[in-house]
């Protein structure tokens, strides 16, 4: 499913994968992914903006992952909270904890297939 979250002056695009006990919440820029078809050419694929997993255990959840501080801070995550509850209608009303660290990044390795 994707999707977009919008909060504070955020917004990004969300692609959310998985079924009924499980999922992985991507956030990323959708402008970042239009890929030349086929893809033979020079590509330069910057990173999402952060994942989250879903874990459905029992009647609860548990919310983890990462996201780039450039993008999103803790007064976002009430935010995040209640998207993820107003998207996926099996985890509202729902015990949810979670740990989310914020990231910022320091150096990256790449390779594209030309060099």
């Amino acid at each position: 499913m994707k999707t977009v979250f919008q909060s504070r002056g955020t917004t990004c695009d969300v692609e959310i994968l998985g079924g009924e006990a499980a999922f992985l919440i991507r956030f990323y820029n959708s402008g970042d992914e239009n890929y030349a078809e086929p893809l033979h050419d020079l590509v330069i694929a910057p990173s999402s903006y952060g994942f989250l997993t879903l874990k459905k255990v029992g009647g609860d959840g548990v919310l983890s992952g990462f996201l780039d501080e450039q993008h999103f801070n803790r007064d976002i995550v009430d935010d995040i909270v209640t998207f993820i509850e107003n998207t996926l209608p099996g985890c509202r009303d729902i015990y949810l904890p979670y740990h989310i660290d914020f990231v910022s990044l320091t150096h990256y390795e790449e390779y594209n297939g030309e060099y």
